[in-house]
């Protein structure tokens, strides 16, 4: 049973000495460059972006099995696709083998080859190839480099890829490998093969592929990360943690590289709220990679979206700075819980033995609870390929540091939820029976449960991996199981910062927080009719509605509003109760 589990190219110019004229392939075409010092950045002898499919003169060939590799815009179509690649020109394709799609019902050896044609290396001593890749790991796949100087009759290999498992390479992943001594013996006949061997097996996208003159100071910054344990991209305000920044840096230059750093900032869109520098790596040797970080007691303190800058730099000139930047983002709402970082890239189901449709599965995400709370819904992306009409109930289940990593009943659940069509490729939020009291220290997971059957439900998962955090079991009496590919389901709490509740007869709580298109409200059931309003910081009532007695949820539309704080008003003959809103 196989299941689905849990951004630039480099910019080159040339570099000769003023006497002599290098000339950079293209498409097998020569393309004269101008003439510098030889000091400066490594020359690109050979390019190419794919923009064409696959190149005139290159040769595809499958030895055994139906895959083989294709130029693709759209990645992997298999029942357990991949991401696709991201690649600095993926606009204009690239190439792919798609195993699980090619080879669907499983089994079969795959031994597919994509050699280039002929590069003409001549006067570089020093040479790299360098490419653009997306690759997870299923169980039988091996990715290998090959250079041949005498047209394929033997081969200097480079296998790589091989400590990446289910998680698959970070998108995309910079490969740089020196093959300087596999083209000594004829530096003008070279070629590079892309060498898949395989059995159902995920795939391998590529991009982006370079032959040039090895920069003699050069580093690469990959893998950021904003939290050494898990990342959660959105995060209640009462629930932020303390956070540390961290980083790998990898030396892709000749030269041995001193006192290399990273430098972090943290802006909240208006200005620097933090910003901190890791201790030095005293030397990074060529071919190697280190980590660096920056732990700090750095907390977020409103509500809002943050940016992160990282910037690697070093005592040498760097000759390549476009790969020593990385950015990314994380949100401070008020009451939405995310792990997952809002990318749909696949999705997740439980295919029974014979193929026809799903086995029972739970699958969830877990949380840290840093204060007492009240849980009282589940959030889920449904995907695309979801049967209109199959049914899920959302779980929550909370961590037993006594007994087994998740406890086999849940303390909370929802009731039978039926997927219409308005939720299929979407976001869908599950109200659980009764909001659920949490306890400062004690880890909770979001699960959605799945009856299986012919009415499959498939639950979507972002790019991002969250090892630990996310977990799925065919049976929760049995031992559930880490997934490397990040599930998006979200936990929606009541007790945000901006929770005010006037009359304590009224128990309010709304998701998610901010919001842009629908606000969930659940209210303990009224006693007598209400009326519903959401009040500008004009005093201006945006929007009115009633409830009658018995009531306890309301939808409402907010995507006409503009963004700024509302106030939520429910007033009845008992008394007034108000919730601060953040329209975004």
């Amino acid at each position: 049973m196989k299941r689905i589990y849990l951004t630039a190219l480099f910019i080159a110019t040339c570099a000769i000495s003023m006497a002599q004229q290098k000339v950079a392939q293209n498409h097998g075409q020569a393309i004269p460059y101008y003439t510098e010092s030889a000091s400066e950045k490594g020359f690109v002898i050979y390019s190419e972006d794919f923009a064409s499919g696959i190149p005139a003169g290159w040769t595809n060939t499958t030895l055994s099995g139906p895959v083989d590799w294709k130029y693709t815009t759209v990645g992997h179509t298999g029942g357990y696709p991949t991401a696709a690649l991201e690649s600095a020109t993926n606009a204009n394709g690239w190439m792919i083998v798609d195993s699980d799609a090619d080879n669907f019902s499983g089994g079969g050896a795959e031994d597919s080859h994509l050699l280039t044609d002929t590069i003409d290396c001549t006067g570089y001593p020093n040479v790299k190839l360098e490419f653009q890749q997306m690759f997870r790991r299923w169980t039988a796949d091996i990715t290998t480099i090959r250079v041949t100087v005498d047209g394929g009759a033997t081969y200097t290999d480079f296998v790589i890829n091989s400590t990446i498992d289910q998680t698959g390479t970070p998108n995309p992943d910079f490969v740089n490998i020196d093959i300087s001594t596999a083209i000594i013996a004829s530096p003008s006949t070279v070629q590079i093969e892309f060498w898949w061997q395989g059995a159902w097996d995920y795939g391998w996208q590529i991009d982006d592929v370079a032959v040039k003159e090895i920069d003699s100071n050069d580093v690469l910054i990959k893998n950021e990360a904003f939290n050494s344990v898990v990342e959660f991209y959105q995060t209640p305000l009462n629930h932020v943690m303390a956070m540390d920044f961290s980083t790998q840096v990898e030396n892709i230059g000749l030269n041995g590289q001193s006192n290399v750093l990273m430098d972090v900032d943290v802006n909240d869109g208006a200005s620097s709220v933090f910003s901190g520098t890791s201790n030095a790596i005293a030397s990074l040797a060529p071919g190697t990679t280190d980590s660096v970080g920056v732990v700090s007691t750095f907390t977020p303190s409103a509500i809002g979206t943050y940016t992160l800058t990282y910037a690697i730099s070093q005592d040498e000139t760097d000759l390549d700075l476009s790969n020593n930047i990385k950015a990314g983002s994380f949100e401070v709402t008020d009451t939405v819980y995310a792990v997952d970082n809002g990318i749909f890239s696949g999705e997740w189901w439980n295919q029974d033995t014979q193929g026809l449709g799903s086995d029972p599965y739970h699958i969830g995400s877990a949380f840290e609870i840093n204060d007492n709370d009240l849980v009282t819904s589940i959030s889920f992306y449904v995907g695309p390929n979801t049967v209109v009409g199959s049914t899920v109930i959302a779980e929550l289940y909370e961590y037993d540091a006594a007994g087994a990593i998740w406890p086999i009943n849940t303390v909370a659940e929802s009731d039978i939820f039926d997927l219409d069509a308005t939720n299929i490729g979407g976001w869908v939020t599950i109200p659980l029976l009764n909001n659920y009291a949490v306890t400062a220290g004690t880890p909770v997971m979001a699960s959605i449960y799945h009856f299986g059957g012919s009415n499959i439900v498939y639950v979507g998962y972002s790019s991002n991996t969250a090892p630990g955090y996310t977990v799925s079991a065919d049976d929760p009496n049995t031992a559930w199981s880490g997934q490397p590919r990040c599930p998006m389901i979200r936990l929606n709490l009541a007790n945000g910062v901006n929770a005010i509740e006037e009359n304590a007869a009224h128990e309010v709580s709304v998701y998610p927080n901010p919001v842009n298109d629908l606000l969930n409200v659940n209210v303990s059931a009224l006693e007598s009719d209400a009326q519903i309003t959401l009040i500008d910081i004009t005093g201006k009532v945006v929007y009115s509605s009633n409830m009658t007695a018995g009531s306890t949820q309301l939808i409402v539309d907010v995507q006409d509003l503009a963004t700024g704080i509302y106030e939520l008003r429910i007033t009845n003959e008992s008394g007034i109760s108000t919730k601060k809103i953040s329209v975004k």
